[in-house]
Formats: structure tokens, sequence, C-alpha cells
């Protein structure tokens, strides 16, 4: 009987012998048997005490009597662990606005209600070398209800940074309830974050300022967030943004000069304006992205590139993201393990709330979706999208995409005959309201009132 590294454990051990002396490892016992693992690929069960505890741990794996050495070792060098660099906890998909462009209009209501696994899972992920977390939603800062308290527990970390993506509604704002707390006006909110131990705050930017507010129907937001970078930097913390680069009121010269404004708040007016916006895209902490036609973007007209479904190339179907993340893993407000921010296309992977991280991360390459898309299988069933509802166009690739993956996943997972003309357009349909091309029916996560 023989024991292999988990995914777990081979990041881990291969995360200690790039940063750690060799001969450091070999004085605890624990990774030296990963090290040893690591170097011959198995390790021979012994039955003892020391083995059980790595298996226990999610560490190591039994893998039977006769191990296929060639297949283990590519196993290995596929390990869906080996580019993460981040893990995003959407924390509550709960939103005082309704953006036009929301990837998450039509979500249902949650909000993290786990919060020792969060902590866990922090543990966990700064153990395999990951540094990075980030807090998304919704709007986390208002409905967050114990956010900060995983941030006070990153902070006890040494190098670990965490971030929060925010409308910076709070902008200007007096007497109001965050997350449960209340604070005089934003200056003493953004000092409470910092005193939590925040690191950076990433302020969301649709366009200019004209696209930006209209969008998410507040005057003057975009300029307010444009203006308090200097008080946020004041409090300790350092203000990055997340820019929505591609709209269907896109123009390439208006956007540069705004990437340009955007640029010199941040940084400075240093340089010439493509050295200004190239800074903005090489800053890591930055989130740059085009307009994603899900949720409520999906009603939005198409811009420029468009994909006719005629012309698809079904190879573009296929996303690595879905066996092979980079840069993040993501845990949903449900709990769920998602590999891509799209309306949870990306997830059956498992759930912290009913398994541990570490058994949800070793079996990622099992999932369903994850094979759908590792074997290239996902490609076959765009036969099955119905036109009639969805159209003969569509503004992203990643549009088409989760909408295959959501109506493979329903065909497999829900077991929907294929052949069944009516229970396939019903599939549709429900995908259809999923992804924002037909209304959503019940409650949903945004449009929450709140007065201002």
């Amino acid at each position: 009987m023989f024991l292999a590294l988990t995914n777990y454990g081979h990041r881990l051990i291969s995360e200690f012998i790039a940063h750690c002396d060799m001969g450091l490892i070999e004085t605890q016992p624990e990774l030296s048997a990963l090290a040893r693992t690591w170097e011959s690929l198995v390790l021979p069960a012994d039955g003892g005490p020391l083995q059980a505890r790595l298996v226990e741990r999610g560490w190591l794996v039994e893998i039977g009597p006769a191990p296929d050495l060639t297949e283990l070792r590519l196993r290995y060098r596929r390990n869906p662990l080996e580019n993460v660099q981040r893990l995003i906890f959407e924390f509550t998909t709960l939103c005082n606005l309704d953006c036009q462009h929301c990837r998450n209009g039509g979500v249902r209501p949650a909000t993290a209600s786990r919060l020792d696994r969060l902590v866990e899972a922090v543990d966990l992920m700064m153990a395999i070398g990951v540094r990075r977390f980030d807090f998304i939603g919704g709007e986390v800062t208002l409905y967050g209800k114990g956010w900060l308290d995983v941030v006070r527990h990153i902070a006890t970390y040494e190098g670990a940074s965490s971030a929060v993506l925010t409308s910076g509604w709070f902008l200007g704002e007096a007497e109001f309830l965050a997350a449960n707390q209340r604070y005089s006006d934003s200056s003493a909110y953004i000092d409470a974050l910092a005193e939590a131990g925040l690191t950076h705050v990433v302020f969301s930017l649709d366009g200019p300022a004209e696209v930006h507010d209209a969008m998410r129907d507040v005057p003057g937001l975009h300029d307010r967030i444009l203006g308090c970078f200097d008080a946020v930097r004041t409090a300790g913390l350092t203000p990055q943004v997340s820019l929505l680069g591609s709209t269907p009121w896109s123009k390439e010269a208006a956007i540069l000069r705004w990437m340009t404004e955007v640029s010199g708040a941040l940084y400075g007016d240093m340089g010439s304006p493509s050295e200004r916006v190239a800074r903005l895209f090489a800053d890591d902490m930055n989130y740059v992205s085009n307009l994603i036609g899900v949720g409520n973007g999906a009603t939005l007209p198409p811009g420029e590139g468009r994909i006719m479904l005629d012309q698809v190339d079904p190879s573009f179907l296929r996303c690595k993201n879905f066996f092979r993340p980079h840069p993040s893993l993501r845990i949903q407000a449900d709990g769920e393990l998602c590999l891509c921010p799209l309306l949870g296309a990306a997830t059956g992977y498992g759930n912290i709330g009913e398994k541990t991280l570490i058994e949800v991360l070793n079996c990622i390459q099992t999932a369903p979706v994850a094979e759908l898309h590792g074997t290239g299988q996902i490609a076959r069933y765009l036969r099955y999208l119905d036109r009639e509802i969805f159209g003969e166009e569509f503004a992203h690739v990643c549009t088409l995409r989760v909408v295959v993956t959501l109506l493979a996943r329903g065909i497999e997972e829900q077991g929907v005959d294929p052949n069944d003309a009516q229970a396939l357009r019903a599939l549709n349909e429900r995908v259809a309201r999923q992804a924002g091309f037909l209304p959503p029916v019940g409650p949903v996560a945004t449009g929450i009132t709140r007065p201002r």
C-alpha cells in the first residue's frame, strides 16, 4: 500500500521546499515525510501514527498497492492549487445599489454565517503561501456583519494583506450604520477599517464620471471616490481601484483620458498618459475588467466585438479557470467554493459549511464542472442552447461560457433529458433567469433601498 500527496499536501511541501532550508524541514517529522513523498512521488504505507496524522489532515492520501507513477507525476504537475495567489471571500450578496452592470443581479440574498470556517480558511491558505485576502459582495462594508473579525485574524499574520471592494457609498455620509456598527462620518469609518488591520480599500469605478454615476444611480459618487484617496492614505490604508474598462458606451479616447485621471489621483501626475495607464494595470492590487453580460449586464446593449453563435470556435468554451484556477480561489456567501466570479457557474466543488476546506480543495479536479472543462466536453453542450431565448449573439465569450456551463450542469447533474424538448426548454428558461436574460423570480440580493 502506498500514500501520495494531495492537492493541498503538494502545494504545502512545494512552498516549504521553495522557501525553507531543507535542513530545517528534516528536523520536522511531518514535513520530512512530505518531502520524501514529494521526491519519490509516493510513500510506502507503514501503518504508523505519523502517516495516519498526515492522512487525517488531508496532506497525504492512500492510493493502493500499485500506483501508476507516470499518471501521478502528471497529476502533481496539474495541481489545481499551483497558481493560486489570493483567496476571495464573497462575504455577502446584499447591496444597497442596483447597478446596471451588476453580475449579481438576480442572485438570492446570502451572507456568510460560518466565520469560524473563514478564519480556518485563512490559516490553511497562509500555510501554503497565500498572503492576499479580498472581501467582496454585494456591499461588504454595509451588510457584512462580522467581516472585520476575519480581517483582525488576517492581521495577526506578518506580511498578509486584506482588501475590501466597495462602491464608496459611505463617502460624505454622517451618522450611519455599517455592518451593524454606528459611525459619525466617513473619516471615522475609514479609521476603524485601519484599526481592524485592513490594508487596502478598493473602490469600484465604471468609467468616466457621467457613465459611472449613471450606472450606479448615485450622482457625484465618481468624484467623491477620486477625492477620498488622500484621506484613505492618511488613515494608514492604501486606496486601489476596480475598473470596468469596457461598456456599451465606451469610447477608446475617453476611456484612456479617464484612466489617466484615475491614475493621477492614485499615484500622482507622473509620466506620460500611457505610462500612467500602464501603472494601473501593473499594480496587482487593482482590478481591471471588461463588462461581462450576466446578471443585470445581460440586458445592456452589446458593444463591439460581439460573438455570433454560428461562428463560435467550440474550443473557446473551455475555460482553464474551472479546473486550474489563477489567480484566485473564491468562497461564496453560502459557503460554496467557486473558481469563477460569474453567477456561481464554477461551483459544485464543495461547501465549507459541510466539509473542511482541505477536503474541498483536494477534490477540485474530480468535480463534474472541472471535468467538463478539463476534458473539453463542455463544447458539445452548445447545441442545447435555445436561441429563441438567448438570441444569436453574445457580448462576451465568458457570458456564453457561463450559459453553456449552467446548461451542461442542468443536464448532467440535475438529470434533465436533452431529448425531452419540454424539459430542455424549461432548463434554458431557468438558466436565462439565473444569467439575467429573463427577469428573476422571487427575492433578489440587489436593490435593497437605504435612505441617503
